[in-house]
């Protein structure tokens, strides 16, 4: 599920900006500071975490006909960082705020979400992505650009939140009638 909400936020943003799908790519976070990645504009996942707010779902599924044992589904907030280097600053900056008025004008996804002409279709594997842009001070910038071992481009980082990891199905068990 996360390689779907990766690809589509890729796909969202490089469709709202005009960017072509060579120049906005998914990359690893040593890759953007790689002095050999070409000049562009990056998607990479910096942190995954649960969100544990939504921790106690029950675990039985109950129908007239049949109850079910399930284990509840894990929801995931996602860190992403779109990051920018072109040849020039200017070019990084426009895109940069592009890409903030993208999820500034739209942080909510789902299948209900209307599609732009040409747009990426929102995954059917996927219940919703909340997107939210998250404010890191200016030493957890540098914490994070250190740990990345490279020198500080344009950058935005978003929480995406509630991708929903399913991979168990159902269970049948018996009905315990007092």
């Amino acid at each position: 599920m996360i390689d779907l909400a990766m690809a589509f936020l890729a796909s969202h943003v490089r469709h709202a900006t005009g960017l072509a799908s060579d120049t906005l790519t998914l990359r690893t976070a040593r890759q953007i500071t790689d002095p050999g990645t070409p000049a562009g504009a990056y998607l990479t996942l910096i942190n995954v975490a649960e969100e544990r707010a939504l921790r106690n779902l029950p675990h039985v599924e109950r129908t007239p006909a049949q109850t079910s044992r399930i284990e509840p589904p894990v929801h995931l907030n996602l860190d992403v960082m779109y990051a920018f280097n072109f040849a020039d600053l200017d070019t990084s900056l426009t895109f940069l705020s592009r890409t903030i008025e993208v999820f500034q004008a739209q942080r909510f996804f789902d299948a209900t979400t209307p599609v732009a002409p040409g747009g990426p279709a929102f995954p059917p594997q996927l219940a919703r992505l909340i997107v939210e842009m998250a404010n890191l001070s200016l030493e957890e910038r540098n914490n994070l650009w250190g740990m990345m071992g490279g020198s500080y481009l344009p950058s935005v980082i978003y929480r995406v939140r509630l991708v929903e990891v399913q991979a168990a199905a159902a269970v049948p068990v018996s009905r315990v009638e007092t």
